[in-house]
C-alpha cells in the first residue's frame, strides 16, 4: 500500500510517499521567485515529485493522494474524497480565502493531470470546528456582514484537536451519553487551545484567521485592532507592510528579536527571553480559563502538537497558579504529528474508503 501526502504551502510543497507504513520520502518543494500563481510552476513540482516516486519505486502512482489543507470554511465537515462536488464548492469559497483555496484548487488539478485515476482525500483543520455553538462562532459586529464574508471563528489545528477526542474515547470507551470535558492544549509554531465537551467543541482560542489568539513564533496574537488603525494613521503604513509585521516579525520574534522556536524560547536561560515566556504562558493561562467556563468544568488535558513535550512545563505553571486545585484532572500527551494523524486515519480508521485498500 502506498500513500502520497501533500501540504501546498505559499512558496511550494510539502510532501510525503509512505510505503507499506514507512516514508520514502519526506521532503519540501520550494518555487523560486515567488511565482506560486504561475501553472507552470506547480505543474512542474509535482511533475517532479512523480520522477522522485518512480526513482523509489516502480509504480508511481500511489493508491491514494492525501491532501493536508488548513482551510475548508464552513462547508467541509469532515475529511472526504474528491469529486465534481468538492470542486464547485471550493470555488465558492475562494473570496472567503483566496490564497488557501487556489493554492488547493491548483493542487487538486494538477495532481488529477499528472496521477490520473488516483484518489485524491482531504483533510480539513477546520472541519472540527464546523459545529460550534453559535456564541463562541459569531463576533459582536453585524451579523449579515458575518455570514456573507464568512467573518466567523475557526480553528487551525483541527486534526490534534479531533486525536485528542478519539484518544479520550478510545481511554474512556466514551458513548452518546458521555460527558467529559476535554482540555486540548496543541503547542505548535502558532498554539492554540480547544475545549471539547462530550464529542464537540465548545471553545476554540484562534479566530476569523490564526492571527487571532495565543502569540505564535511569528505571530502577534489576540491584538487591540485599533492598534492596525495607528500605524495606518501615525506611520502610513500599508496593507502589506502591517501583514508583513503582524505574521512575519511579531509573537516571540518580536519580543526577542530573534527568530527561535517556542521549544528553544523554554530552553534557554536568558532574562531578555524571560518577557516572551511570561507573556505566553500568562495568555495560556487566560485562555484555559476560558476553555474551562465554556465547558463547565475539565476532566482532561491533552497535550500535542510538534512542541508536546512542552506540555509538562506548563502543566506545572498552571498548578503553581492553582488553576487545577482540588480537581481530580488526568493529563496526557500525544506525540503525533499532523502527517502522522492523517496516515493512520488512512490506514486503520478509514480502511482508504475505496477497493483495493489491502494492497
Amino acid at each position: 500500500m502506498s500513500i502520497l501526502l501533500l501540504e501546498a504551502l505559499r512558496l511550494g510543497i510539502k510532501f510525503s510517499y509512505i510505503k507499506n507504513n514507512d516514508k520514502i520520502i519526506d521532503e519540501t518543494i520550494i518555487i523560486k521567485k515567488n511565482k506560486i500563481n504561475e501553472k507552470s510552476d506547480y505543474n512542474q513540482i509535482i511533475k517532479n515529485i512523480y520522477d522522485l516516486i518512480r526513482k523509489k519505486n516502480n509504480k508511481p502512482s500511489p493508491l491514494l493522494i492525501a491532501i493536508h489543507s488548513i482551510y475548508g470554511g464552513s462547508e467541509f465537515k469532515d475529511h472526504l474524497l474528491v469529486n465534481e462536488n468538492t470542486i464547485s464548492k471550493l470555488k465558492k469559497m475562494i473570496t472567503n480565502s483566496a490564497i488557501h483555496i487556489n493554492l488547493l484548487m491548483d493542487l487538486i488539478k494538477n495532481c488529477q493531470k499528472i496521477f490520473h485515476q488516483t484518489p485524491i482525500k482531504i483533510f480539513f483543520e477546520t472541519s472540527f470546528f464546523t459545529n460550534l455553538p453559535e456564541q463562541e462562532r459569531y463576533y459582536a459586529i453585524d451579523s449579515n456582514l458575518s455570514n456573507k464574508y464568512r467573518l466567523i471563528r475557526f480553528g487551525y489545528h483541527g486534526l490534534y484537536h479531533e486525536e485528542a477526542l478519539d484518544f479520550i474515547k478510545k481511554k474512556c470507551q466514551m458513548n452518546d451519553d458521555s460527558d467529559y470535558k476535554i482540555l486540548s492544549i496543541c503547542l505548535d509554531k502558532n498554539s492554540e487551545i480547544a475545549g471539547i465537551r462530550g464529542k464537540k467543541p465548545v471553545f476554540v482560542s484562534s479566530g476569523s484567521t490564526q492571527l487571532e489568539g495565543l502569540p505564535g513564533e511569528k505571530r502577534c496574537g489576540k491584538i487591540d485592532s485599533s492598534i492596525i488603525l495607528n500605524l495606518v494613521n501615525k506611520l502610513k503604513w500599508g496593507p502589506e507592510k502591517i501583514n508583513q509585521l503582524l505574521i512575519q516579525e511579531s509573537g516571540i520574534y518580536g519580543l526577542t528579536d530573534k527568530k527561535m522556536s517556542l521549544n528553544e524560547l523554554f530552553s534557554v536561560v536568558n532574562s531578555k527571553y524571560q518577557l516572551a515566556k511570561n507573556l505566553f504562558k500568562y495568555q495560556l493561562l487566560l485562555e484555559t480559563g476560558a476553555a474551562i467556563s465554556a465547558m463547565g468544568g475539565l476532566d482532561y488535558v491533552i497535550f500535542s502538537g510538534i512542541y508536546h513535550k512542552l506540555g509538562k512545563n506548563i502543566k506545572n505553571y498552571f498548578n503553581k497558579k492553582a488553576l487545577f486545585k482540588n480537581r481530580n484532572i488526568q493529563f496526557d500527551f500525544l506525540k503525533y504529528n499532523s502527517d502522522e494523524i492523517i496516515i493512520d486515519r488512512l490506514i486503520n480508521n478509514n480502511k482508504l474508503l475505496f477497493k483495493g485498500d489491502k494492497k
